[in-house]
């Protein structure tokens, strides 16, 4: 059942549902009242797991404390947190991290973690949200069948062995997959700073071959998220109803607007307004005027969160803006990319549940020329 509201009451409702386990995995993770939750689920003699970003992911000092002090209470009631240490790219050249000085739009560090997903024993929860108390409009898609419940629990498992399990005293099995070279250069890198940086991913470990079927998917690894987009933009025939938080990858641009003047595609995006991305507003607008201009249907909503693709034959939910590195690209014969989930649904009922969402979001939503 796909949802689209402000906050994160379907996550909630998730966690109390539950009888055996909750396993999360969140870019964030600062809410109040989640954070209670687990406490109390925990003393019922439930099992608690998070995937999250280290303390040091957070800018603020004030906050970081506070995350520090909610990580260590969370701790010593029973909760297992897992801080992904892995970092990806070229962290002087991008701009979602949060902590470290700022030098053109990023921060010192860029952890490679970005996706959000839930499970429990009673339900799968695929969304846009992280968990902290941001009132933002998010997209979520709830299971409760065992099948889907059973692909959740296989990709926490892929991405705790993969990034938290040890490998000696490193954490994540992921490096054994790496080159030769980069994998002694990752050894030296953290013996002498601690920190786990990936400069990109060779293609052995991040396939470029696209089979779209109705799974949960943790991009790069699994497949590419760039890749998927681009097979569901063309291998639709009716229309692709885009969600996302920011709009900012020129080699989307040029997709979107070669295939809408080649088609009769119908293609509609609502996102935030171009004076969200820091990178270059200007070029952010730029992007917003050639779209239009192409015949691209495209709104803006300040307080959108929500990450979703729809078309006639396929929905893909989960924590993927139309950025590049969230979508990933190739820099030095290497694939960069941010670590992110992706439920992609091929159920026709579910598509066309999705589809009458985005409608009705679409309407709320302010035209370009206004934009």
């Amino acid at each position: 059942m796909t949802r689209i509201c402000k906050g994160i009451e379907p996550i909630l409702e998730v966690i109390k549902n539950s009888e055996e386990y909750i396993r999360i995995v969140s870019f964030q993770f600062s809410d109040s009242k989640i954070i209670e939750n687990l406490k109390k689920k925990v003393k019922e003699g439930i099992d608690v797991e998070v995937i999250t970003l280290p303390v040091d992911s957070i800018n603020s000092d004030e906050k970081r404390e506070e995350m520090r002090n909610s990580y260590k209470s969370l701790r010593e009631e029973g909760v297992k947190v897992y801080e992904n240490m892995w970092e990806v790219g070229d962290p002087t050249l991008t701009d979602t991290s949060e902590s470290g000085e700022v030098s053109e739009g990023g921060g010192e560090k860029w952890y490679s973690l970005h996706g959000k997903f839930l499970v429990t024993d009673r339900n799968a929860l695929i969304m846009s949200a992280n968990l902290n108390s941001q009132k933002e409009i998010e997209i979520f898609l709830k299971y409760e069948d065992e099948e889907t419940i059973n692909k959740f629990n296989d990709k926490f498992d892929q991405l705790f062995k993969d990034f938290i399990k040890k490998d000696g005293n490193i954490p994540g099995q992921l490096i054994q997959k790496l080159p030769s070279k980069q994998r002694k250069n990752l050894k030296k890198g953290f013996e002498e700073s601690s920190r786990l940086l990936v400069k990109g991913y060779a293609d052995s470990i991040s396939p470029e071959e696209v089979t779209l079927e109705r799974n949960l998917v943790i991009t790069p690894f699994d497949i590419r998220a760039r890749n998927i987009l681009y097979k569901i933009i063309d291998e639709s025939e009716d229309y692709v109803f885009l969600l996302s938080e920011r709009l900012y990858d020129n080699a989307l641009v040029d997709k979107l607007r070669k295939k809408i003047l080649s088609s009769n595609l119908k293609i509609k995006i609502i996102t935030g307004r171009p004076e969200a991305v820091r990178q270059n507003t200007t070029k952010a607008r730029k992007f917003f005027r050639e779209l239009a201009s192409a015949g691209v249907s495209i709104r803006a909503i300040d307080d959108i969160h929500a990450k979703a693709w729809i078309s006639d034959r396929y929905l893909a939910i989960g924590s993927t803006n139309l950025g590049k590195m969230n979508l990933g690209f190739r820099k030095k014969g290497q694939w960069r990319a941010n670590t992110e989930t992706m439920m992609i649904e091929t159920d026709q009922a579910e598509i066309e549940e999705a589809k009458s969402k985005f409608k009705v979001l679409w309407e709320e939503a302010k035209k370009v020329e206004t934009v």
